[in-house]
Formats: C-alpha cells, sequence, structure tokens
C-alpha cells in the first residue's frame, strides 16, 4: 500500500518559503512582497503567538485530462488555514482547519484541503497559518487520484492504529475484571482516554460529530484531550511504581507531576491555550525522561529481591528506554527544538499505539510473574 502511494500520490509543489507576521495584522496585499525564506519538507516552528504565511509554488499542469489540484494540509489540529490565489480569486473567504465546519470543505476527508485549479503555467498561491497548537504542517497539491490513494492510507492506517488501541482497552476490561488489580483499572482509563484523543486527532469527531457540535467544541474537546491524555499517563506511572518503595522525595515528584493538570486546564480556561498546551508537550518530554532516571537511579533494587509484582531492573530500564525514544520523536519537533521529519504529522498516531504497546507488555510481564508466583505458593 505504501509504494502504490508513493508512486501516485504526485506532489505538484515546486518551492515552499515563509514569511513570520509578528502583528497578526498584515494583510495580504502587505505581505506579497514581503523577504520569504525557502524551506523543504514540512513547515515547523513550534508555538507561537505569530500568523505565518506559506507561499507555495505550483507546478504547471502537463497533463490534458487533469483540470484542479487538491491542496493538502496535515496534521489534523490546525485551527485556521487561509488560501489565497491571486490568479482565480474568490468572492468568499477561503478557510479550513479545526475551526471551520466539515460541511464546508471543498474536498471532504479527514485531512483539510482545498480545490486549486490546474493552470497551465507555474503560479504561487499563498496560505495563512494561524493556530494556537505547534505550527507543524505539512503541505502537498495532489491530483485527484493521488489524493484519494492519499485518502486510502490515511484510513487503513487509521484504522489499524484504532483496532489496537481497542485491543489494548479489553485486555486490560478483562483482566481488571479478573483479578481486580489497580493499576490495570488506571491503564484501562489511560487506554479509553487514548483513544478518545485518537478519534478527536485523526479528525473522526469532526466527520461524525459536525452536525450536532460546533467546530469551536469539536477544537477546545481536543486540547482538553491533549491535556487528559498526559495526565492518565502520569497517574499511571504512579500507580505503577507504588510497589518499588521509592523514596518519599520521588513520590512527592510524582505529585507535583500530577498537580501540573489542574494548571494546564486553569491556564488554557483562562483564554492562554497555546501556553498550556507548549506546557503539557514539555511535560510530555520530561516526564518519560524522569521516568527512565528512577528507574536507573531512584529504586532500592535490594529491597525488592522477594518482590514478584516488580519488573526485574533491565526489563523496566528497556521499556521506559524504548518510551522516552517515542516521545522524544514526538515531543522535539512539536516544541520547535529541532526540524521535523516528513514523518512528524504521523507521529502521535504511531506514539500511542507503541506506548500503549510498551505499558501493555510492561503489566503482561509483570501479570506473569504474580501468577507464577501464586502456582508455587
Amino acid at each position: 500500500l505504501g509504494d502504490v502511494y508513493k508512486r501516485q500520490s504526485h506532489d505538484y509543489v515546486l518551492e515552499r518559503a515563509y514569511f513570520e507576521d509578528t502583528s497578526n495584522a498584515l494583510s495580504f496585499d502587505q505581505v506579497q512582497d514581503k523577504p520569504y525564506t525557502p524551506f523543504n519538507g514540512l513547515f515547523s516552528k513550534g508555538y507561537s503567538k505569530s500568523a505565518f504565511w506559506v507561499r507555495l509554488k505550483i507546478a504547471a499542469n502537463t497533463q490534458p485530462d487533469l483540470k484542479e489540484f487538491v491542496l493538502r494540509m496535515q496534521p489534523t489540529y490546525l485551527d485556521e488555514i487561509q488560501l489565497f490565489d491571486p490568479a482565480h480569486p474568490s468572492d468568499k473567504e477561503r478557510v479550513t482547519g479545526d475551526r471551520s465546519s466539515f460541511e464546508d470543505a471543498e474536498y471532504q476527508s479527514l485531512s483539510y484541503n482545498f480545490v486549486v485549479p490546474a493552470d497551465n503555467t507555474p503560479r504561487y498561491i499563498w496560505l495563512r497559518l494561524k493556530t494556537t497548537s505547534t505550527n507543524l504542517m505539512q503541505v502537498r497539491a495532489l491530483d485527484i487520484k493521488g489524493a484519494k490513494i492519499s485518502d486510502k492510507v490515511y484510513e487503513t492506517f487509521s484504522i489499524v492504529v484504532m483496532s489496537a488501541l481497542i485491543i489494548f482497552l479489553i485486555w486490560s476490561a478483562i483482566h481488571w475484571l479478573m483479578f481486580k488489580e489497580r493499576v490495570v483499572g488506571v491503564f484501562f482509563i489511560r487506554q479509553l482516554v487514548a483513544i478518545l484523543f485518537f478519534a478527536s486527532y485523526v479528525g473522526y469527531f469532526r466527520v461524525l460529530l459536525s452536525d450536532q457540535l460546533s467546530p469551536a467544541f469539536l477544537d477546545r474537546t481536543l486540547s482538553f484531550l491533549v491535556i487528559l491524555s498526559s495526565a492518565t499517563s502520569i497517574w499511571f506511572h504512579i500507580e505503577f511504581f507504588r510497589d518499588y518503595q521509592l523514596n518519599r522525595w520521588l513520590k512527592l515528584c510524582f505529585t507535583w507531576l500530577l498537580i501540573l493538570f489542574p494548571i494546564e486546564l486553569t491556564i488554557m480556561w483562562a483564554g492562554y491555550l497555546s501556553k498550556a498546551l507548549e506546557l503539557n508537550m514539555a511535560v510530555v518530554l520530561i516526564v518519560p525522561i524522569f521516568m527512565l532516571g528512577v528507574a536507573l537511579f531512584g529504586i532500592r533494587w535490594d529491597q525488592l529481591k522477594d518482590e514478584v509484582n516488580v519488573l526485574p531492573r533491565p526489563a523496566l530500564i528497556f521499556f521506559h528506554t524504548l518510551y522516552v525514544v517515542i516521545v522524544v520523536l514526538v515531543a522535539v519537533p512539536s516544541l520547535g527544538i529541532t526540524k521535523a521529519t516528513e514523518l512528524a504529522p504521523h507521529s502521535v498516531l504511531v506514539h500511542g499505539v507503541v506506548t500503549g504497546l510498551a505499558l501493555l507488555m510492561m503489566l503482561m510481564y509483570r501479570s506473569k510473574r504474580i501468577q507464577q508466583k501464586s502456582l508455587v505458593e
């Protein structure tokens, strides 16, 4: 499927460049002649109060039957993307994003899209990006066939990830009903939140609930689920490490990490959503590193020799090292610390299923040890 996608979804964007409008007040006429900075691949500028103007050079149409391109933007958490096409002016404002209705989309799919004419000569078009989330955007110009193939690949990938998350949820539900382990119950809640976050992130809520809920409400729901997802992950680790006899100071650090959740919500409801999301992403980056530090240096292993509820030191370190690597690949580009790769718009999808799998393996390994111990007794 991936090979078909690469062969068919040819990108007709020849050049990319951007201009940062720190005032958020410049009109299209005012920005056309500003100095633009070229970039390749993804546009990535982290969290910012600025509006960003992205100038794209679209290739000439060389196919007689090609009438239009689908301009595709990902990931699907950007608030507002406005299109300016001087060669084909429109009487109405052309806007897409989280805060636009799905029914008003020019081309309906899980991604954000505009439909632009395919001219016989190359031309420039402009996008104005303004978002409270991280300024990370992939833009491609596809023909209709390529757009449909891209849709199928993204939908298939999304279904596979969603199926894996549901399997993790079912396992935790069955296991909790059988053994009533508190840490497994918390994992169940974490996975339930992860499923809701994933459904909102990939656009399922936007597609299925746009008739009942406003775009503004769905946008705010996604932001809330982003923060709640981080909080439930921290809660899981607090429960998981209860059996490791941590000292009082480490337990206090865990408590402070959880207290960040209401602080982030307070910042969000006070109207500083971008700051809340930036703080949350920093927490997402720091917490796994802290957990790995606990596994390496914070546990008195000599006191846990006969404790079956804990993982062996090598296994605990391995799982948390894996967790750190996955989270770093997601958080660092989102914070604008490093350049984003072409996989960045989909990294959150991979992050959800791989971290869930890592935690599930930890629990299954722990459960196996407990059952073996009970059989011996």
